[in-house]
This record gives C-alpha cells, structure tokens and sequence, in this order.
C-alpha cells in the first residue's frame, strides 16, 4: 500500500501529539503494537522501526529488535543471493532467539526457499557443515509441526532430516530419531482414538485415551488436544455449556462450544470473530507479561480487547460480563506480578504503581469520567479503520467512519473527539481523492491506447504508478497490462528466414481396384528453409517453407509380414497460416495453432517386392505435386535477432499420389495417400 508511513501513525490515533505522549488509559499503544508487528511480520522494517521511535520510550526493547532484524536479513538476503544458502538459513534463524519475537513469516519463507535449493539433487554432494544445518533446521521444522500435530508433515520433515544428516553423531541424530519415534507413536495412538471413536466411548474413556499421548516419552505439547482433554472434562463435571465456559473464561472451550453450535445461536458470527481476536490478544499479553518494562502495551492491550467485547452490541449481557470479568481478572494478575517483579529489583516505587493499577483496574477505561454514549464503539471503529486501510477498503473504512461519528451521541466532548482523529479523516479522504484520480487516470490512458497514442499511454500509465494511492494486485496488474500492450504496439511486422527439421511416422493409405491394402507405419525426415511473416500485435502470421522430404512405408501380407517396401523423396513446399494470442511479448514463448498446405515435388520414387524381387523406379507413375493438407500446435519465441519453435503437426494426402495417365493398358489403378504425424522444430535468425 502506497500510503507514507506518516499518513500511516496518522491513520492509527491520528494526532501527533498523542504520539508523543500516549494516553496510557487507551488502545492507542496497543493498536500502534499490532500494526508494528504486522510490519515484521511482513519484512517491512524500517515502516516498523519509525512507528517504534515515535512512541518511545514505550518501545525502547522492540526498537532495539526491530533493528536487529533489519541487519538479520539484509544479512541473510546478501548470502542467500551468493548462493551461501545454509550460512543464510544460520542467519535467518537467530530471529527466533529475540524474546518475543517468535518465528516471523518473513525469515520463515526466506529459510523454505533456502531448504528448497539445499535438498535438491546435489544436497549430497555439498559440505558436511551445510548438510548438518539443513537438517538441523529439518528437524526444527518437524518439531513444529508435531505441535500442531501434522504427523505427516512432521514424518517427512524428521526423515529427510535422517537422510542429510545420518552419518552424524550426537544431539543432532538423538534429535531426528527421537522424532522419528514420536511421529510414530503419535500415528499408532491417534488411529486408536479414531477407532475407539467409531464405538460408543464413555466421556471418562475419551479423556483417558486423549491423555494417554502425554505417555509418549519426548513429546510436546499439543494444544489442539490439551483443549479436547477440557472440553471432555467440562462434559463428565456438567460444566459444558455457554455461559459455564465464559463464567470460568474458558475462551478455547467457549469458542468450539459456538462454533459447533452456530445454527442455534443468533448471536453467532459477532461472538466467534470477538473471540478468535480476544484469543489473540490474550496470547500476545502472555508474551509480553514477562517483563514489567511491557506494562504500558499490556495495559492498552487489556483497554483494546476491553473495548472490543463492549462494543460488540449482540453478546448477551450476561455473556459480555463474563468476559469483561475474565479481562479484569487477568489485567489484576498481571500487575500484581509486576508489582513483584519491580519490588524484586528494588523499585518500590514502580511496585506501588503497579499495585494501584492493579486493585484499581476495573476503572482503568475511565467510564465515571465520560459521559458519551458509543465511545467504547468509536474507539473501537478507529481500530478497524486502520485495518481498512491496510486492506485498501476505502469505501469501508469510509462507512465506518461514518456509522462510528453517529455514535457518539450525548457527547460533551463530542467536537474535542473528532478533533483528535481528524487524522483518520483525512487518511480516509487521501485515498478516496487517490482512487478517483488512479480510475480517471486508467481511463484516460486507455483512450489513449485506443487512440493510438503510444508514447501519451505509455507516460499516462507510468503516472498511475506515481499517484498516492491504494496500490493493489488488480491495479497493479492493470499498469503492467497497459504498459505490456503499449509495448507489443511499437513492435512492427517482421521477416524472419529460419532452418527447419521434421520428424515423423507416415503410415499412407492405399487401394488397388478399389481394395484397401494393408500398410505398416514408416519413417519420415525432413530438412530446409523457412521465411516467416512474424506479427506479436495482430494474431495471423504467414510462413512459407522449401525442405527436402524423404519416407519409406510398407505393405503387409495376410500373415503380417512385410511383402513390399516403398520408398518416395522429393522437394515439399508448404505454406501455412498460424493463429496466436495477440499483443504478445516477443521475448516470451507463446502458443500457438496452425492449417495449411504442402506440396511435394517427387525427385525419387522405388518399389521393391519382396516375393517376386522385383524393383519398379521412376517418377513416371507419380503425380507432378503431391498434396497435402496440413495442421499443428506448438510453442514459438521471437527474440529480435534469434527464435525458435517446436510444432506436433499431422497432415492428410489430397489427391493422391498416382497419376492414371501413364498407366500401361490393363494394369490397376493404385489410389495412394500420406497419413502422418510428427514433429517439427527450427531456428529462426534475423
């Protein structure tokens, strides 16, 4: 997305004061958090790195990391493009050991691509320092997956692990074989679930069989199974209903328990999409409850997700309660914990305060403090905003806006509130002013093209690419499209002169007094010249062709043996007419068909019976031209000084080959006729 990263700050909370300093009773930092992550995520440094540095010192650790990973992959990149792919994937990795950081999908598809070009045929032959990475970073892999308990995945990635590294002693061959086993066992214990599924299980025996992987020396633990062992435990205690599950902020259980029962449940849709984004928050606060320097992100991050359930007007009451309770519950426990933490390391003074919010965290939103009615709502609106924007929704983020100003009815504050987010309007109304000029522009450069306007449409598109806004794939591809067909344009008719080879079974048809003979598949070559008509706008090309044509066939007896062999060469001529996709690049291979005619010029002509030996030669039993018609497929590429083209064509005798004027009187007419089908290839030159 075209937008600067200004505009971006702008678009979050959109002042630049509250930049500067933050209201610690807000979202505002966490939304800058999750918008930042999204940037590693996607390998854009530096757009992350300045949201960072403008609200420091919030961000001191995670500015510090964010460089960190800049240098990791610039790194990495300069050794992968050397070809130094394991030294690259040791590079890439260490992003995992910032703690925090996780695995980020950007490092993560730089180490597959890095694995790819490792394991491929020669992984053999490369040092013995690189094949011990690669399969370190295999077994890796394989652990990964066995959490998400991808058996499969992980077989695969654990043997090929053993593969490139079995002559190795230690850790590293302990590690794979140990997951090999694991692999295994987990296979064996899961087939005995599912079968034991099949019959009627008690809710005791379900669980025993489920806990019963936990017995399987070395392996991880699996979420996916851990809350299948609560949701059955739920079920013996009769604790498995709605309201049971969000009383003891069960959110995994509560969750399943709605998606399984969405036909029954009005409010279905809103609660499964507040819970998979409350699940993520909540997973995002467990990482950074590690360290009290965290506690004003953690804080915003509990006034978000705070936000979030309030605003979501089709939860029930009592639903909506549950949770809000869940949040304080958990927003108590992690102060308290900082609060030890700094009294730990002798800052009773960040102690204090970190008790405070914590016996008082139930009014950390400031809701006495606020008579408007549809902040929660706004508040969360401008969250969502922001995500349309990234996603370049603009006539969403536009409605939004729109519904979320509305809300904020019986407001004091009202004017001072939109005031402050003035900024988001104006991101909003940047790109819509941008989309208005990126269509106007598109339909000026197209008229134009059409106009015939070459170097206008060519400048006029270059310009969309320079407009201040949403860039995505279909505009993008809409540029290159135009500009591709301003190029085919410019490229004019041209004639190339080429060689030509063929390949080819021939097997002809033949009559004699009107009875069809019985003939064997032959051999069919041929070689010459080819001049060619070549037009990449336009979808017709013309090519003419003079080769030298040679073929021998035989006749089979009743018994299937061979009883006579002819063998037939001469000059062909062919002119053909092929169809292919117009306003095509002629550095690029293109398909294409064609039909046309041939003609051969007899030069040589022999029969030979086996039975009586006798050898009839001479043209003079022959037509002058023997005609065919001829059709194909192929690929071709038309560079500016080189080309060449591989074509599978058939063709069909017209006519015959034998002339009835030369016939001695008495003797039989033999009607005769080509039938092949072959392969035709060439080069052509400038």
């Amino acid at each position: 997305m075209r937008i600067i990263i200004g505009l971006i700050c702008a678009a979050i909370w959109s002042n630049t004061s509250i930049a500067q300093l933050p209201d610690k009773k807000s979202g505002e930092l966490w939304a800058v958090w999750e918008e930042a992550g999204k940037k590693l995520e996607a390998g854009r440094f530096d757009e992350a790195i300045t949201l960072y540095r403008a609200y420091q010192p919030n961000f001191n650790v995670r500015l510090k990391q964010a460089h960190a990973l800049k240098r990791l992959y610039s790194e990495g990149q300069k050794l992968q493009r050397a070809g130094s792919y394991a030294e690259a994937v040791n590079v890439y990795k260490k992003h995992r050991g910032l703690d925090g950081v996780g695995s980020l999908t950007v490092f993560d598809l730089r180490i597959e691509e890095c694995i790819t070009q490792m394991s491929g045929a020669g992984a053999f032959r490369t040092r013995e320092p690189d094949r011990r990475i690669l399969a370190a970073e295999l077994a890796y892999q394989g652990q990964k997956k066995l959490r998400e308990l991808d058996t499969l995945g992980a077989q695969k990635d654990y043997a090929l692990a053993k593969k490139y590294a079995a002559d190795f002693p230690g850790p590293l061959k302990e590690q794979y074989e140990e997951g090999l086993q694991i692999t295994k066992e987990l296979r064996e214990w899961g087939k005995l679930y599912l079968q034991s599924k099949m019959g009627r299980l008690r809710p005791e025996q379900e669980k025993q069989l489920l806990e019963n992987y936990r017995k399987i020396k070395g392996v991880p633990v699996i979420d996916f199974v851990e809350v299948k062992v609560r949701q059955v435990t739920a079920e013996i205690e009769g604790k498995n209903s709605l309201i049971s599950y969000a009383n003891n902020c069960e959110t995994d259980l509560l969750l399943n328990y709605v998606n399984q029962n969405k036909s029954q449940l009005s409010f279905s849709e809103p609660l499964i999409a507040t819970l998979n984004q409350y699940k993520s928050i909540q997973y995002k606060i467990g990482v950074l409850k590690s360290s009290n320097e965290n506690s004003e992100t953690v804080r915003s991050a509990y006034f978000s997700v705070d936000s979030m359930v309030r605003a979501v007007r089709q939860l029930p009451d009592d639903i909506r309660q549950s949770l809000l309770t869940c949040i304080s519950r958990d927003r108590t426990k992690t102060f308290v914990g900082y609060a030890d933490q700094a009294r730990k390391s002798g800052n009773n003074s960040a102690a204090r305060k970190f008790e405070s919010i914590a016996l008082g965290a139930g009014n950390d939103r400031g809701v006495g403090g606020s008579p408007c009615t549809g902040i929660d709502f706004f508040k969360s609106g401008i969250i969502s905003i922001e995500q349309k924007i990234k996603a370049c929704e603009i006539a969403e983020a536009r409605k939004i806006w729109n519904d979320i100003s509305l809300e904020l009815t019986d407001c004091n504050q009202k004017s001072e509130i939109l005031r402050l987010n003035q900024g988001v309007l104006n991101a909003i109304e940047k790109m819509e002013v941008g989309e208005r000029n990126f269509i106007a522009g598109l339909a000026e450069a197209k008229a134009l093209l059409d106009e015939g306007k070459l170097d206008d449409a060519r400048v006029k598109y270059q310009q969309l690419l320079k407009i201040d806004a949403c860039y995505t794939i279909g505009k993008e591809q809409e540029i290159k499209k135009g500009l591709e067909e301003v190029s085919s344009r410019r490229i004019k008719p041209i004639y190339r002169f080429g060689l030509t080879a063929g390949v080819a079974v021939n097997q002809p048809s033949y009559k004699i007094a009107s009875q069809r003979m019985k003939m064997d598949y032959g051999p069919l070559a041929s070689g010459g010249i080819n001049f060619s008509f070549i037009d990449h706008h336009n979808p017709i090309d013309i090519s003419a062709g003079l080769k030298y044509v040679y073929t021998s066939y035989r006749t089979i007896n009743a018994d299937d043996y061979a009883d006579g062999v002819y063998r037939l060469g001469g000059v062909g001529l062919s002119l053909q007419i092929k169809i292919h996709p117009s306003n095509t690049n002629p550095d690029k291979i293109r398909p294409y068909f064609s039909v046309g005619r041939e003609e051969i010029i007899p030069l040589m002509y022999e029969y030979e019976n086996y039975s009586t030996q006798q050898v009839v030669q001479g043209r003079r039993k022959l037509k002058n031209m023997i005609s065919s018609l001829q059709g194909g497929v192929g690929l071709e590429m038309q560079k500016k000084h080189f080309g060449f083209f591989v074509e599978a064509s058939g063709s069909y005798g017209m006519g015959g080959l034998y002339s009835g004027r030369n016939l001695e009187p008495g003797a039989t007419k033999i009607d005769g006729r080509f039938r092949r089908l072959g392969l035709d290839f060439g080069v052509r030159f400038r």
